[in-house]
């Protein structure tokens, strides 16, 4: 059974328990066909304190493990009674076939990836549909995390919950969504794996040397930049490196 438990004192290594569970041991299963996760963003919360202000407080029909359907993709639940609560956005998934090796284009954003399981199922109200299945036999990938994406900076006190690296992307990466931030994420852990590792990441990533050095400048340019003028502004490529980077500076 998929192990949801969260150590409040040590949030971010449950986080990265659970994402090693959904990336190496759990499968999607929609009908006869199994999906492995290849991307997934957490939001927490606890009940005493409310810090991050883009995670969901369910109402009494959500169980801790159940699955959420909601506007912007597919949630499972994160609840623990009377402590915390928080979801696991589903951002991308691909499809395997019946020897469990990854077929065709793989499903990209929260947005695509619940509109693959909703037509796949057949309809929209019969969430039991959604399962998770045991591999027959665990793999072994790794991941980066990352700044989530597409959040909206409202007031300067969520700047540090718009940066937190709760965004998990496996290796090897096959998203092409908001990969500058990934990119930025890869340069800060350089020292934190083998060159070997940072030189394939960065392949898989495909960024042109142009763009890599805009990301970089836009980073760079954040950490000398007032967090105030960047309050309220559009999430651009620029806007979010410049936040990223300004986020730096507090670390």
């Amino acid at each position: 059974m998929l192990n949801l438990s969260i150590d409040p004192v040590n949030i971010e290594a449950s986080f990265d328990q659970i994402a090693d569970q959904l990336f190496n041991q759990y499968l999607l299963s929609i009908g006869k066909k199994r999906y492995q996760f290849t991307e997934i963003e957490f939001y927490y919360n606890t009940i005493a304190a409310t810090k991050d202000n883009f995670a969901h407080q369910h109402g009494e029909e959500y169980l801790d493990g159940t699955w959420r359907l909601h506007s912007s993709g597919l949630d499972i639940v994160l609840k623990g009674i009377g402590s915390y609560y928080g979801g696991i956005l589903i951002r991308g998934i691909q499809e395997l076939d019946e020897q469990f090796q990854p077929i065709g284009t793989p499903i990209d954003g929260p947005w695509n990836t619940v509109t693959t399981c909703v037509r796949e199922m057949g309809a929209v109200d019969k969430t039991k549909s959604f399962v998770l299945t045991k591999r027959l036999e665990d793999k072994k990938r790794k991941f980066i995390k990352s700044p989530r994406v597409g959040l909206f900076l409202k007031e300067a006190e969520n700047l540090e919950y718009i940066c937190k690296p709760w965004r998990y992307t496996s290796i090897p990466v096959v998203t092409k969504k908001y990969r500058h931030l990934v990119y930025l994420q890869l340069c800060l852990d350089k020292n934190k794996m083998t060159e070997t590792e940072h030189t394939s990441i960065l392949e898989q990533l495909g960024l042109s040397q142009r763009s890599m050095e805009d990301y970089k400048r836009y980073f760079e340019a954040g950490k000398h930049t007032d967090l105030d003028t960047l309050v309220g502004g559009k999430t651009t490529v620029e806007n979010t490196c410049k936040l990223f980077g300004h986020y730096t500076i507090k670390l």
